[in-house]
């Protein structure tokens, strides 16, 4: 099953339940049917973060583990890089033509995001 990527917003409600209590914006996180991945952030003095993964569920393995290649990925190869670029696609649309990236099918279309 292909998991579902979205933002994962938190409440004072969530806070001490490890979830983001005050991420108004919403932090990245994966789920399906049963579980969630999301992304932690920890201070770690002055102005650095350390960026981690809590999951939780019977499939929480499979889904931190899709968060972390991610994180690792975005590290070593587009920070301080280009912006994304996000296409949409029908969702009978074949990819011959498109460009590598990661491709997210969804109900009603096709994403296909790149960078560079």
């Amino acid at each position: 099953m292909q998991p579902t990527y979205g933002r994962l917003h938190g409440t004072d409600a969530s806070a001490g339940a490890e979830l983001p209590a005050d991420a108004s914006a919403g932090v990245s996180a994966c789920w399906s049917d049963d579980s969630l991945a999301f992304l932690a952030f920890t201070p770690t003095g002055g102005t650095g973060v350390e960026i981690g993964v809590v999951a939780y569920g019977p499939d929480r393995y499979r889904l931190a583990d899709l968060l972390t290649h991610d994180v690792r990925v975005w590290d070593a190869e587009r920070r301080g890089g280009p912006d994304p670029t996000i296409r949409v696609y029908p969702t009978d649309a074949g990819r011959a033509s498109a460009p590598a990236g990661r491709l997210l099918t969804k109900p009603s279309a096709q994403l296909l995001i790149t960078w560079g």
